[in-house]
């Protein structure tokens, strides 16, 4: 019971609950040819649980499974194509995430989803191909919507970093990015000094006309202490906007939220760690703890990690690392942690791992 309650708190974080809400079908290949060509249409994603695309997907997805939830004659469906490849490769998966669309009595699909990834769409194309009249039910928005009222107090916060999407809601484009800034608004929900807001500048006139918005969508980041406004003019996609925002504040947010694997990890200490873990000695680690107090802030705090698991392998042994990596990685497994703990738990993670790094640097 408690190894399926892990797995499931994992799934939920890596795919937005999309199995937890009961409203995507997961498939194997010992149950996928059972569910296509039956009596029932189904769209069926193909992922890969590395995908970037994939996890901005998921949260749309969930949203299409919700909407078509108790619809008879359709079923949504997803498998992994990267676990499972002859199955990928048998319909012609070449990319992740491909959705393909299979009709009742058919084992073949008959039509590729190939617009924007928003639940909205994919609905109008799966209501054309089924002849429902579907709808989705808009969650509540994670990204701070702003107006001419508030939009000076949040933006012009001297302690935090905003990204602001101007938009419009006719505007196609806004509209087909929307579920990409969702996923974005979701990394960095936990990140104390980083607001991802929107601002609709066809309702409201002050701001769009002072920071020169002439077309939709328009992403700007309005740097702490309003030293700065940097446009963005990427890709609208939740993994390049997430990469500019990490650019530009010094954070480091993965897509889903997690932390990087570089986050924490310090290069100041990283020769040091290196002769470590080749050949643990007390000098070293004063060492280590000289270098240490030249550091400042956040900086300083994870240096302290370091000293700790030297600290841990002078008393223990080498082979702490390893148990003290998979300690960690069952606690975050396992969920029901503040976001602060969470945080602190993945970077003492990834310090750990660049402790295992230098391990296997030498081994090569």
């Amino acid at each position: 019971m408690a190894a399926s309650r892990i797995l499931l708190l994992l799934l939920a974080t890596i795919f937005a609950r999309i199995e937890a809400a009961g409203v995507v079908k997961e498939l194997t290949p010992d149950d996928f040819d059972k569910v296509v060509g039956g009596n029932k249409n189904v769209l069926i994603e193909f992922y890969a649980s590395w995908c970037g695309h994939c996890k901005a997907l998921a949260p749309e997805y969930e949203k299409l499974g919700r909407a078509y939830k108790g619809v008879k004659n359709t079923i949504i469906a997803r498998i992994d194509a990267d676990r499972y490849r002859s199955v990928g490769s048998k319909h012609d998966v070449v990319g992740f995430p491909t959705i393909k669309f299979f009709p009742k009595q058919s084992k073949k699909a008959t039509d590729t989803y190939n617009d924007e990834r928003t639940a909205e769409l994919m609905v109008e194309f799966l209501n054309t191909k089924t002849g429902n009249l579907v709808t989705v039910v808009q969650d509540p928005d994670t990204a701070t919507a702003l107006d001419d009222n508030s939009f000076a107090a949040i933006v012009h916060d001297p302690a935090k970093h905003v990204l602001v999407h101007f938009y419009a809601p006719w505007c196609g484009h806004c509209k087909r990015m929307a579920g990409d800034y969702e996923a974005v608004a979701r990394a960095f929900r936990d990140e104390p000094h980083v607001v991802v807001a929107k601002y609709d500048a066809d309702q409201n006139k002050v701001y769009g006309e002072q920071y020169g918005v002439t077309g939709y969508p328009a992403l700007k980041l309005f740097l702490q202490n309003n030293t700065a406004v940097i446009t963005f003019d990427g890709a609208r996609d939740g993994e390049s906007i997430v990469g500019f925002i990490n650019e530009h504040t010094g954070c480091q947010r993965a897509l889903d939220g997690t932390l990087l694997p570089e986050a924490g990890v310090l290069a100041t200490l990283e020769w040091l760690v290196a002769d470590f873990m080749a050949n643990p000695s007390k000098e070293l680690l004063d060492k280590a703890i000289v270098t240490s107090q030249q550091l400042e802030g956040e900086h300083s705090s994870n240096a302290r990690y370091y000293l700790t698991f030297m600290d841990k392998i002078l008393k223990e042994g080498k082979p702490y690392v390893k148990s003290e990596r998979k300690r960690l990685q069952k606690v975050l497994e396992g969920g029901s942690m503040s976001s602060k703990l969470v945080r602190e738990m993945q970077i003492k993670r990834n310090i750990l791992d660049a402790f295992l790094r230098t391990v296997k640097a030498k081994a090569g």
